[in-house]
């Protein structure tokens, strides 16, 4: 009696660790794909902002102002105003933003949303991405003055006859994907 019995709750015991690994698996592969999709509907979303914040009719007529040779000190301190202006108040009414720059055609950053001097750098080769009007995606990395994981998302910046000006770059934080991970 005792030797089915011990078989019986063996066999038993194997089959419902077998049964609950595979629906734990199962489970698990499809919290991830749920969370995949979202990840990348935040990321889409954060490089449809910044597509239409680089097509602000502010930033592309003041980036313009600024790569004329001829432009008096007056003028170039009001169009670099008016940028940094823009900048500041779209990062401060989102919250994934921690900075927004604006570069030149040469990559130049000449305005900036970030108090005092910039510490973000564009990923390798954006410069030739941009110029072909491609969107940039650079490498999660942790920044350290603030402790958190950010990335760089940059869109081309395009005059009405298609003439490259330059780059809008934002840093992302990470905090709306820990609100999507929880």
């Amino acid at each position: 009696t005792l030797i089915p019995s011990l078989t019986m709750g063996w066999l038993s015991y194997i089959h419902n660790k077998r049964f609950l690994d595979e629906k734990i698996t199962t489970e698990l592969q499809n919290v991830t794909s749920h969370t995949s999709r979202e990840l990348g509907l935040w990321l889409k979303e954060r490089q449809y902002e910044v597509r239409v914040f680089s097509s602000s009719y502010v930033v592309s007529e003041n980036l313009e102002k600024l790569s004329r040779p001829r432009l008096s000190p007056f003028e170039r301190t009001m169009a670099h105003r008016r940028m940094t202006d823009y900048l500041k108040s779209v990062r401060e009414k989102f919250i994934d933003y921690e900075e927004l720059m604006a570069t030149d055609a040469q990559g130049v950053v000449v305005a900036t949303s970030f108090e005092g001097e910039t510490a973000s750098t564009l990923p390798p080769g954006w410069l030739q991405t941009a110029d072909v009007r491609k969107s940039i995606i650079g490498t999660p990395y942790l920044d350290q003055t603030h402790k958190t994981g950010v990335m760089i998302v940059a869109e081309p910046i395009v005059a009405a006859p298609d003439r490259f000006l330059g780059v809008l770059a934002a840093k992302l934080n990470f905090r709306g994907i820990g609100k999507i991970l929880r």
